[in-house]
C-alpha cells in the first residue's frame, strides 16, 4: 500500500476529486499512525469496489475526528501539485501525463499561479515537439526541455516540502497554513495578471484600472457605443517611432487584459544579449460599453455575417440570455463599415499606426468575423488571426469562398483551434482543418494551423494568442 499524505487528501477533497482508494489507504496509514475514531475505522474498512457518495462522507468525519482542517483553495492545489510531481520525480508517472493533468488542472481552476509555471511548460514541451523554437520558456529547447521541467518540479517539491511530504500531524495543522511566496519570471507574472482578468467581470474592472501604456477613446457605432483601446509597447517613443504594424482584437471586453499582458510579453523577451524576437506592434481592443448583456448582443449582432433564422417556435440563446434570431444577427456589414470609416481612420490620425501592416484577429464569432472579412472586404487588413472561428455558421458557406482578394494581397493567416471542439453539430476543429487546408491549396497564402491538445472552447484562447502573434510579428 502507498502511503497517502493527509495533504493529498485535502487537496483532492478542496479540489472535488472522487474519494477512492486513496482515502481508504490514508485512513489505514492513520490508524496505523495511532490515531483513532469511529468513522476513521469504517473508512480503512471499506473494500471495492468503491462508491465517492459513500466515502467522501466518512473521509470528512475522518478528517474532523483526527483534527483537520479544510485547506483554503490556493493551499489545497498547492498540496495536491507536490503530491503529483513527487510521484512523476520518483518515476511513478510519465513526465508528459504528469504536465498534460497539471495543464488541465490550471484551466479548470482559472490558472492560479501555483500553477502557471507547468502550463507554460506545457506549451512549451508541446510547441518543441513540431517546431524548432517556441516562446512559453525562455532558452528552452528539445534537448533542455524535459530537464528544465524535472528541476521546476524538483523546486516546486522543495518548497512544499514541510507541508507535505509526510502524513500532517493535527498539532502542525493548527493555525493558519504559511502563505507561500514564489518568484516568478516576467512571462509567468504577466500572464498570470492576464489570467486572473480571464471572467468577464474580472475584464470589466481591469478597464478601469490606470494603464500607461494604453490609451482608450469612445465611438458610437450600430450596436451602441464602443471603447477603443490602444496598447504601446513598453517605452515606445510616440513622438519620434516609425508607424507600426498594427493588430486589432475583438471582444475586447472580455480578452483586453489578456491580450494586453500577451503583447507585454512578447514587447520585453529577448535572449540575453540578443534581439527581441519579435516586431513592435500597436495592439488595439474593440469592444461595446455596458458590461455582460450588452458585449454579447453587441457580438452576436456584430461578428455574424448572414441572419440566422431559428426554426419555428425554437428559441436559441448565446451567453447572457442574448437571443439568436433573424433581428439580432447579420450585422457584420454595419459593423465593417463602423471599422473602415470611424475606428481605423481615428486610431491612423491620433497614433503611429501603418496603414499598410493592419491585422484581425477574433474569436469564435469573433472568429467567424475574421475569416469572412479575408472574403468579402480583403482590402481593410493584410493579415488574420483566427480562434476557433465559427464556421458553421449559414451552412459553413465560408468553407467554399475564394478569398481571391486575400491571395492577391498575400495575407498570412493564423489558426487556432482546440482538440476538444472536434465533432458535434459545430465542429470547430474539423472546420478549421477543412480551412487549413483550403488554404494551403492557396500557394499566394502564408497558413499556419495549430491543434492545442486538450484545449476546448475558452482554453485556446491564451496559447492562440500568444502564438498568432508570433506567427506574423516574428523577425
Amino acid at each position: 500500500m502507498q502511503t497517502v499524505t493527509t495533504a493529498h487528501v485535502l487537496g483532492r477533497k478542496a479540489l472535488q476529486k472522487a474519494c477512492g482508494q486513496e482515502c481508504v489507504d490514508w485512513a489505514t496509514a492513520m490508524l496505523v499512525a495511532g490515531h483513532d475514531g469511529e468513522a476513521l475505522v469504517e473508512l480503512a474498512g471499506m473494500s471495492p469496489p468503491h462508491n465517492h457518495f459513500e466515502l467522501a462522507p466518512l473521509r470528512d468525519r475522518a478528517l474532523v475526528e483526527v483534527g483537520m482542517p479544510d485547506l483554503g483553495p490556493g493551499r489545497a492545489i498547492e498540496a495536491y501539485v507536490a503530491e503529483i510531481l513527487r510521484m512523476m520525480l520518483a518515476g511513478k508517472a510519465d513526465l508528459g501525463d504528469t504536465l498534460r493533468d497539471l495543464k488541465d488542472l490550471s484551466l479548470a481552476h482559472d490558472h492560479p499561479h501555483v500553477l502557471l509555471d507547468f502550463y507554460l511548460l506545457y506549451h512549451a514541451r508541446d510547441t518543441l515537439r513540431d517546431h524548432e523554437k517556441q516562446y512559453y520558456w525562455d532558452g528552452a529547447t528539445r534537448e533542455t526541455i524535459d530537464a528544465i521541467i524535472l528541476s521546476r518540479a524538483a523546486a516546486f517539491v522543495h518548497e512544499d516540502r514541510r507541508e507535505s511530504e509526510r502524513p500532517l500531524a493535527p498539532e502542525a495543522e493548527k493555525g493558519r497554513l504559511p502563505c507561500w511566496t514564489r518568484f516568478r519570471s516576467l512571462m509567468s507574472r504577466l500572464l498570470l495578471l492576464a489570467a486572473l482578468v480571464l471572467t468577464p467581470l474580472a475584464s470589466a474592472l481591469a478597464q478601469t484600472v490606470s494603464d500607461p501604456e494604453t490609451e482608450a477613446f469612445r465611438l458610437a457605432g450600430p450596436s451602441g457605443e464602443y471603447d477603443i483601446e490602444v496598447t504601446f509597447p513598453p517605452g515606445y517613443d510616440r513622438a519620434r517611432g516609425e508607424p507600426l504594424p498594427t493588430l486589432y482584437y475583438l471582444d475586447g471586453w472580455r480578452n483586453a487584459a489578456l491580450a494586453k499582458g500577451l503583447h507585454r510579453v512578447a514587447m520585453t523577451i529577448a535572449p540575453r544579449g540578443g534581439t527581441q524576437p519579435v516586431r513592435p506592434f500597436l495592439l488595439v481592443g474593440v469592444s461595446t460599453v455596458g458590461g455582460e448583456a450588452a458585449y454579447q448582443r453587441g457580438r452576436n449582432k456584430d461578428y455574424t455575417p448572414t441572419p440566422f433564422v431559428p426554426p419555428r417556435g425554437v428559441t436559441f440563446t448565446m451567453g447572457a440570455s442574448a437571443r439568436l434570431d433573424s433581428a439580432s444577427t447579420g450585422g457584420a456589414e454595419a459593423f465593417y463599415a463602423f471599422l473602415r470609416d470611424r475606428v481605423i481612420p481615428e486610431v491612423e490620425a491620433r497614433f503611429p499606426s501603418d496603414p499598410a501592416q493592419r491585422a484581425l484577429s477574433g474569436h469564435s464569432f469573433g472568429g467567424l468575423f475574421t475569416t469572412w472579412m479575408m472574403e468579402s472586404h480583403p482590402d481593410l487588413f493584410a493579415d488574420y488571426l483566427a480562434l476557433s472561428p465559427s464556421l458553421f455558421w449559414d451552412r459553413s458557406y465560408l468553407l467554399d469562398a475564394a478569398f481571391a482578394g486575400a491571395r492577391a494581397r498575400g495575407a498570412r493567416v493564423f489558426l487556432g483551434v482546440g482538440d476538444e471542439e472536434r465533432g458535434g453539430i459545430g465542429d470547430l476543429a474539423g472546420r478549421a482543418e477543412q480551412l487549413a487546408e483550403r488554404f494551403r491549396a492557396m500557394p499566394e497564402l502564408t497558413v499556419t494551423l495549430r491543434v492545442y491538445d486538450g484545449a476546448d472552447h475558452q482554453g485556446v484562447l491564451a496559447p492562440g494568442l500568444w502564438d498568432g502573434m508570433m506567427a506574423l510579428y516574428e523577425r
